[in-house]
């Protein structure tokens, strides 16, 4: 059975051509899962779809690195970008990842900034992100090596076990965050510095310990980044399945759809 915010999101997904253009000196960020996984979730596309994505990325967008990203949010000079600005990410770090995109960002030469939960690398089974992925194995340690040196690819973290890090205690948020990043650190040899909240789930307490620990933070949200943008709240655009009308979507200040389903985890939040 279709859910309401499934529902919403067809009819709403048109009207996307209708919102204006982006001023310039704005970032969007697009959050990338899995590509030919063979699951039903929403967020595996088609490798065909995904170079199709790729290829609009590239034909309607300056596709930048995260580095370069925040400059375009911190340099006053950043309305020398002639196209609209975008940074891709990548969640969860199945090997899905090495074997299906990496292959097609490079022929795009597309840079990505790859979020990773520690304990699905160590295969702790508390630590599948993705409900029905089980089948599909994690990165190895020694792969995160090799893409930690890889001239597009950034490492981020995305906790230990990807849980609502909400509803964990003190010491197991020191794990969640202070101890994912100092693995990631030992095992890639470079700092990391950049934190994905799982679920785009987070509050008050649980930013502040954040705020502590990393340099940035992606929160869901659906709107590009500008220079008032707080770097511990970035807002990005989840890709799905079927995102045909990619174009506006990258020209535009706002994805309704994501916006959308924003608004239904704040509701969750709240009822929590």
């Amino acid at each position: 059975m279709r859910t309401l915010q499934t529902v919403a999101r067809s009819i709403l997904r048109p009207s996307q051509w209708l919102i204006p253009p982006r001023p310039p000196g704005t970032l969007t960020i697009l959050a990338y899962h899995l590509v030919g996984g063979g699951t039903s979730s929403p967020v595996d596309l088609e490798p065909q779809e995904f170079e199709s994505h790729l290829a609009t990325i590239s034909e309607v967008t300056c596709a930048l690195s995260w580095r370069e990203g925040r400059q375009v949010l911190d340099d006053p000079r950043r309305e020398a970008y002639k196209r609209p600005a975008v940074c891709v990410t990548f969640d969860d770090a199945y090997d899905n990842f090495r074997t299906r995109a990496l292959p097609l960002l490079e022929v795009h030469q597309v840079p990505v900034l790859l979020y990773v939960p520690v304990g699905f690398i160590l295969g702790e089974p508390a630590a599948d992100p993705l409900a029905g992925a089980e089948h599909l194995g994690a990165l190895t340690v020694d792969d995160l090596r090799e893409l930690s040196s890889h001239p597009l690819i950034r490492i981020g973290a995305h906790s230990w076990t990807h849980r609502d890090l909400r509803r964990v205690s003190a010491t197991d948020l020191s794990r969640e965050l202070e101890d994912a990043r100092d693995q990631l650190e030992q095992w890639t040899g470079k700092e990391v510095e950049d934190f994905c909240y799982p679920r785009a789930l987070w509050d008050a307490a649980l930013e502040s310990r954040v705020r502590d620990t990393y340099a940035t933070a992606t929160i869901g949200g659906g709107r590009s980044n500008d220079s008032t943008t707080d770097l511990l709240r970035l807002q990005r655009v989840s890709i799905r399945r079927g995102t045909e009308h990619l174009a506006p979507l990258l020209r535009s200040p706002l994805c309704i759809e994501e916006a959308l389903a924003d608004w239904f985890r704040r509701r969750r939040r709240t009822a929590q």
